[in-house]
């Protein structure tokens, strides 16, 4: 159910830093799908400097949602996330930076909050 080629340019259209998306096809040799093929993305670091890991996750997640609404199956997704606001705010359909600033919040004061225990 996976268009390689459009789940490929709807996460390079976010241009994120240090990471290009190259479509592929597959034929994994377990799982629910061995033996057929499948289409994904390969995600290449291509600046390890400035590839910022849960930017890409969440833009593989809108991008999901976004292509394949019906067909992505999001139960499990909050297993992953821990964050019910930033959860809903994917399935809801809301844009990357949307996503992102719902996961910042808190950020800040748990980083104040912890401050006086570090030790280094």
């Amino acid at each position: 159910w996976i268009n390689a080629r459009e789940l490929a340019a709807e996460l390079a259209s976010h241009n994120l830093p240090g990471v290009i998306f190259v479509p592929v096809e597959f034929t994994p040799s377990s799982s629910k799908y061995e033996g057929e093929l499948c289409h994904g993305v390969n995600i290449a670091i291509i600046d390890r400097a400035e590839f910022e890991p849960l930017q890409v996750g969440f833009a593989l997640a809108c991008s999901l949602r976004k292509l394949n609404p019906e067909q992505w199956e999001t139960k499990s997704l909050n297993r992953l996330l821990g964050n019910r606001q930033v959860e809903q705010a994917i399935k809801d359909g809301k844009s990357l930076s949307e996503v992102t600033e719902l996961s910042r919040q808190g950020v800040e004061d748990f980083a104040k909050r912890r401050e006086p225990f570090l030790l280094y």
